[in-house]
């Protein structure tokens, strides 16, 4: 599970049965079992669990889960169905806390909008020096080229 601004990535690997149709991938804010799957709704109003269309046999397969809150954990899970309405058992519960992110400027105590960076180099003149370093390299390396 990857994590983003108010966002979660879930990623999975698709299994090899070729009639696989579509997944139902479950979100909620408590861990759950398959014994009593959660039904979500997020601040985007979309609802969960949701069906996302299978891709190929054994692929590599991802989802991006917007609406969500940063700072509250969110567990995830997955499961299959086929061409015929069967469902797989349900995969893992995983769980992902999406976080508030910003550039590599806005980490260095530049002002574009992201406060808890901002707040975060002003309090800390170590984060604000470390942000400057991260960006003089990054252009020394540009310069090679």
């Amino acid at each position: 599970v990857g994590a983003a601004d108010e966002t979660l990535i879930l990623r999975w690997t698709a299994s090899d049965e070729p009639d696989i149709a579509t997944f139902e991938v479950y979100v909620s804010e408590a861990e759950f079992t398959e014994d009593a799957l959660p039904s979500f709704v997020g601040s985007d109003g979309t609802t969960w669990p949701q069906s996302v269309a299978a891709g190929e046999p054994s692929a590599d397969q991802s989802l991006t889960v917007a609406g969500l809150s940063n700072n509250t954990t969110y567990w995830l899970a997955v499961r299959a169905v086929d061409e015929g309405g069967q469902s797989s058992p349900l995969s893992a519960v995983v769980s992902g806390t999406p976080e508030a992110t910003c550039s590599a400027a806005e980490c260095a105590g530049e002002s574009l909008g992201c406060n808890t960076c901002s707040s975060l180099a002003a309090r800390d003149p170590g984060a604000r020096f470390a942000g400057w370093l991260v960006l003089g390299i990054a252009a020394w390396l540009l310069r090679r080229r």
